[in-house]
């Protein structure tokens, strides 16, 4: 006997009724195929009852299936929706305010459109690998808590899976409920425990090329030809000052005329850079904002080479950004080199790929960025060798 609304079913232990205010949803919808889904967030406005009835679902969408994705923010529910498969609770963000901050344009909205979407046709990019790199940046802002975003993918998943069986059996029923699956996935610490003892014994690589995220001044930014976002000198070299207390002398170790005019190679000490985008790649006021002209020329190109990769090069107008010196051959950053392979600057990363490298050239006047997936693609080892030996492509004759 099919259920009806009189009696819901109650051979699922995780079934519910509506969902619970001040909390953070993934939400998975059925796309036509048994194991492919569409991955998106999903906060409920507790105003309506029952809860879930309505909210902001959080996601990115190919209209076309032509593989051109773009993010979108609607007003929608999901309790009752008849694509929905599974929903499972990730984080309380209660803390971040009411409903109306919660999805407003200062909390969780500028934290998912730091997550890259290939500005072209993209065979890799899909909902499910846009909404794992959010996870990272929730991580980062500490609103989920998930060191892995592989594992985490994994227990979502096994969630769904169930959840499936139960959504294929009932889909066609028309007084059919979403199942809820209302596991606090990414906050359960016995099950991240068990899963990272799984991925230990069997030792496997992340399939997906995710990594920490770090904070916006170190994340470089690769969207477009007006969409990123470059590494920089942050301060000055440093001089010596003595001060006499005594009988003493002390070296004082400080920055001498800070923001101005520094040598890429005098900015290669911890502290020393900072990131600077264009205005469409800026996402945080961490990060510093370039000049419209401050690439002459430019040519943004992807590829495929050992991996995926994406680029910029061209010519620069060093004059447009007062903290490199114009007259400075320049050098290299990078997220791979260095003795212990932890990149120059440390532990900065390229949103969306596994590693870059970046080349400054103000008297050139030019400059190279390149993300990649493998670090062949991203050689950190000819740092004195010029743009378009470590980067090749278009450089327009820079003058």
């Amino acid at each position: 006997m099919p259920d009806s609304p009189e009696t819901p079913d109650a051979t699922h232990p995780l079934n519910a009724e509506e969902l619970e205010p001040g909390l953070l949803y993934a939400v998975l919808t059925y796309r036509g195929e048994l194991a492919s889904w569409n991955w998106a967030f999903f906060v409920p406005n507790p105003a309506v009852s029952p809860i879930g009835t309505t909210g902001t679902m959080f996601h990115v969408v190919d209209t076309d299936s032509v593989g051109l994705w773009k993010f979108e923010v609607e007003k929608q529910g999901v309790i009752s929706s008849p694509l929905v498969v599974a929903i499972l609770r990730l984080a309380d963000v209660g803390f971040l305010g009411g409903y109306d901050d919660v999805v407003g344009k200062d909390s969780l909205l500028p934290m998912f459109k730091t997550v890259a979407i290939p500005t072209q046709a993209s065979t890799e990019f899909s909902s499910r690998t846009w909404f794992l790199e959010a996870i990272c940046v929730l991580h980062d802002c500490g609103v989920v808590q998930c060191d892995d975003a592989w594992l985490l993918e994994r227990e979502i998943r096994r969630c769904a899976f169930t959840a499936m069986d139960k959504y294929l059996e009932n889909k066609d029923n028309p007084f059919r409920k979403a199942l809820l699956v209302v596991t606090m996935v990414g906050m359960t610490s016995s099950i991240l425990a068990m899963l990272l003892l799984v991925s230990a014994a069997f030792a496997k690589p992340n399939p997906l090329g995710l990594r920490k995220r770090t904070a916006p001044n170190n994340t470089v930014v690769i969207n477009g030809a007006d969409s990123y976002c470059l590494v920089v000198p942050k301060y000055a070299e440093f001089l010596f000052w003595a001060l006499l207390l005594g009988d003493f002398v002390i070296l004082m170790h400080m920055p001498h005329n800070r923001d101005a005019n520094t040598d890429v190679g005098d900015s290669e000490y911890p502290g020393g850079t900072t990131v600077y985008c264009s205005p469409a790649g800026r996402s945080s006021d961490a990060q510093g904002l370039l000049a419209d002209n401050f690439w002459t020329n430019v040519e943004y190109t992807t590829g495929i080479g050992s991996g995926r990769y994406v680029q910029l090069t061209g010519c620069i107008d060093p004059y447009t950004l007062d903290r490199i010196d114009p007259h400075d051959s320049g050098g290299q950053y990078d997220s791979s080199g260095g003795s212990e392979g932890n990149g120059n600057p440390a532990g900065s990363v390229c949103t969306g790929y596994n590693h870059y490298v970046e080349l400054l050239e103000p008297a050139g006047p030019r400059a190279c960025i390149r993300c990649c997936d493998d670090p062949d693609d991203c050689p950190t080892d000819k740092d004195t060798s010029g743009c378009p030996d470590v980067i090749p492509g278009n450089y327009f004759d820079c003058e």
